[in-house]
């Protein structure tokens, strides 16, 4: 439940989530795919 990857504590899979985190330590994205295989690009994309 932390950093809402699960809607409640019932659920059977939490979402697939990855933060970026800026030098100060807070997280300025939050990037979520269904696709693991698309996740790096995601990832790539957001730090352009």
């Amino acid at each position: 439940m932390a950093y809402g990857a699960c809607e409640d504590a019932g659920a059977r899979f939490p979402a697939r989530l990855t933060f970026v985190v800026g030098p100060d330590g807070l997280i300025e994205q939050s990037i979520e795919t269904s696709d693991p295989a698309g996740q790096a690009q995601a990832i790539l994309d957001a730090l352009e």
